[in-house]
């Protein structure tokens, strides 16, 4: 197929999530100049994307085959939506939920100015490599074709049929049958919109949301981080040889890990400041996290969890907020756990053997070496560089500089999921070599993605001149 297919679907499909995520943006952002609202596109696509997604999710379960025409219909409904709140709503009900601060802080020196633009060019020139790449690769993978895009294109052509995502019938059933529909509704929308079967599909969706997550950070924290420290911190994530490997290898823990990370810090900004804007794109993320994979809920919950003890003092208004976008990111998932339990159907992980004492302790065995495979994952500087070290670092070295156990959570954040993928491939049934061998240096994305987005902070809180513009 020619690179036309892949290119028309891609603007059909992410420039409807757009266009949804800015309808749905348009009462906090509305008096905003044109620039500002440009700025906003990669937080408008991915709550775009996520709040479809969850509707197509529910409707799949209710029975409806997800192709082009009720995707359209749900993205129409949505922006007309959108666009009635913005105009309907009182100015005084906008500016409640309106963000905190728009406008970027600007370099202090000549010299500063360079630095971040220079890095900010970077970031750019690396996102159009990395579409570049993403539209001249297929998906490496086997998941992808396994069972990720061909669950996709079933529930298009016959809806959420049972002698499919269900076992024991007489046809051949996919394989993760407990993994939600989120990523699978994505990609076979994104396959059926080029016309023919082309896996490119795959890797390009991953490079969209890949740029779009470093849009979304720079723009949440652009009013937050001076320049020379934001764009090359992003920067550094950027061209990172680990976030080009999975962007081509296709797997879904990227999307899962980008969604999780972004949770994290509207999360933490709603507790540090707040604001409501902020709260409600830490729902829509969560939203999306616990659609993707099985793995995200726990995750999620204990995200959650590190970030509430690290606002202890911020008062009851701000952590009950918290966990109620918590609450409604799990309730927006109720339909296909219902689904689920109505037949039968369990996580591939057993929960039972999970949280059994006297099973884990027969399999300590299997504790050092999934530590070790995973450790060497999140500090490999062939990976990820040196990025999660260096926030460990930083944060022991904030901490012993004010005295404040807030310096670490970041560091918190990245060894509760640390802790739970060594939890996991504990209580896991299947061979250990095999399990690593093939997901340890995808399942700590989410980690690695939280301390990225964490460096910013702690580097901009170290360094000298805060109070500069």
């Amino acid at each position: 197929m020619s690179y036309r297919g892949l290119l028309e679907a891609a603007v059909l499909l992410d420039g409807s999530l757009l266009a949804v995520g800015y309808a749905l943006l348009a009462t906090p952002l509305r008096g905003q100049p044109l620039l500002g609202w440009v700025s906003y596109s990669g937080v408008a696509f991915l709550a775009g994307a996520s709040v479809v997604g969850v509707i197509l999710c529910g409707l799949a379960v209710a029975g409806l085959r997800i192709d082009p025409t009720v995707f359209a219909v749900v993205a129409a409904l949505l922006v007309v939506a959108g666009v009635v709140a913005a105009l309907a709503l009182p100015r005084a009900a906008r500016a409640r939920v309106a963000p905190a601060s728009t406008r970027p802080l600007r370099s202090a020196t000549p010299a500063a100015s360079v630095v971040a633009a220079a890095a900010c060019a970077g970031v750019a020139a690396v996102g159009i490599l990395l579409l570049a790449d993403a539209f001249r690769s297929s998906p490496t993978l086997d998941d992808v074709w396994g069972f990720w895009l061909p669950k996709g294109i079933a529930l298009d052509r016959l809806g959420l049929d049972p002698r499919l995502f269900l076992p024991g019938g007489s046809y051949l059933a996919f394989d993760h049958l407990d993994y939600p529909l989120w990523w699978s509704i994505m990609l076979g929308l994104s396959e059926r919109l080029t016309g023919s079967l082309d896996l490119r599909v795959v890797d390009v969706e991953l490079g969209v949301f890949v740029v779009a997550m470093l849009a979304a950070a720079a723009r949440l924290l652009a009013s937050r981080i001076r320049p020379a420290v934001l764009w090359p911190c992003l920067l550094l994530l950027a061209v990172a040889p680990e976030l080009h490997r999975q962007v081509l290898g296709g797997g879904a823990d990227l999307v899962l890990a980008i969604y999780l990370a972004l949770f994290v810090l509207c999360g933490a900004l709603w507790l540090a400041e707040g604001g409501l804007f902020e709260l409600a794109l830490a729902a829509v993320f969560a939203a999306a996290a616990v659609q993707i994979k099985t793995e995200g809920p726990p995750q999620l919950l204990l995200f959650a969890a590190v970030l509430s003890v690290a606002g202890w003092r911020v008062g009851r208004r701000r952590q009950l907020g918290l966990w109620l976008g918590v609450a409604a990111a799990f309730a927006s998932a109720l339909p296909f756990l219902v689904w689920r339990q109505a037949h039968g159907l369990r996580n591939d992980i057993s929960l039972s053997h999970a949280l059994d004492p006297s099973f884990l302790a027969g399999r300590t065995d299997r504790v050092g070496p999934a530590a070790r495979a995973l450790g060497h994952q999140l500090v490999n500087p062939h990976n990820w560089f040196l990025v999660v070290p260096a926030v460990i670092a930083l944060g022991v070295i904030g901490a012993v500089r004010d005295r404040r156990l807030l310096w670490l959570a970041p560091a918190a954040l990245v060894g509760v999921g640390y802790a739970f993928w060594i939890w996991a491939n504990w209580g896991d049934t299947m061979d250990l070599h095999f399990r690593l061998s093939t997901s340890a240096y995808r399942i700590v994305d989410a980690s690695v993605l939280v301390a990225a987005l964490a460096l910013p902070f702690l580097v901009d809180r170290l360094l000298p001149g805060r109070g500069e513009g």
